[in-house]
């Protein structure tokens, strides 16, 4: 990851994966099987990763 991208990542990283945690416990994405979950959080966080590495 570039430098200048590291600055504050973990706030996004954070945001992520405490929205997917809150929407799976709490919200639309409880009736998901657990097979649609992995899908989904790895989605999520495969397009997290591709964003803070993306060059700029």
């Amino acid at each position: 990851m570039a430098p200048v991208r590291r600055t504050d990542a973990e706030w996004s990283c954070w945001s992520t994966v405490h929205g997917l945690a809150e929407l799976r416990v709490h919200g639309p994405l409880q009736a998901l099987s657990g097979e649609e979950a992995v899908r989904l959080a790895r989605l999520a966080l495969d397009t997290l990763i591709l964003g803070l590495t993306a060059k700029s």
